[in-house]
């Protein structure tokens, strides 16, 4: 990734954590992570995270996970889907590369700040894995596989969410979206 597209990504995610009631060229909120289907009460329960929350889909819904399990969030943002995930599991990880993000997440869950593409975990460190619209961010997609590949213990699971692109953008759409990969 071009350092200016990583730069570029990271401040305005980080704008986002910093105020998050501000306009920001993607949406961001409570509003919108219920719109996605997560629930009203953990909304109110953990403003921190659901105010600067900016993923693309509620995970939570459709992940199966168990009490024996560590999952790695990756690309964890305000950590909302950690905590809507965390009491079913062993322990969560929140990764993401944005300072003050981790900020909000570190409020409840273990965080480390780090590159999706260069994850600081030991091989199989994790039975399983969740990344909630990190993908369109980073063109680095293969590596960031791979990562996750070696980060998720052999059997292991990943679940995944992203906006997919099914057509051509008109010029304001691109000009509006210049940032991702």
């Amino acid at each position: 990734m071009s350092q200016d597209l990583r730069e570029g990504v990271r401040a305005a995610y980080s704008r986002a954590a910093a105020a998050p009631g501000e306009i920001h060229p993607f949406p961001v909120g409570a509003e919108l992570a219920e719109s996605l289907g997560y629930a009203r009460p953990l909304l109110n329960d953990h403003p921190l995270a659901a105010d600067a929350f900016a993923g693309v889909s509620c995970l939570p819904g459709f992940v199966e996970v168990d009490g024996r399990m560590t999952v790695l969030d990756l690309g964890c943002g305000a950590g909302l889907d950690s905590l809507a995930i965390g009491p079913r599991v062993k322990r969560m990880v929140g990764l993401d590369f944005s300072a003050e993000m981790l900020a909000r997440a570190s409020a409840h869950l273990p965080v480390v700040q780090g590159d999706a593409e260069r994850m600081p975990f030991a091989d199989g460190a994790f039975d399983a894995a969740i990344a909630n619209g990190i993908f369109n961010l980073n063109p680095r997609r293969a590596e960031i596989f791979a990562e996750l590949a070696r980060v998720v213990r052999v059997g292991g699971r990943v679940w995944g969410a992203e906006l997919i692109l099914t057509g051509a953008l008109d010029e304001e759409a691109r000009s509006r979206a210049s940032w991702f990969a």
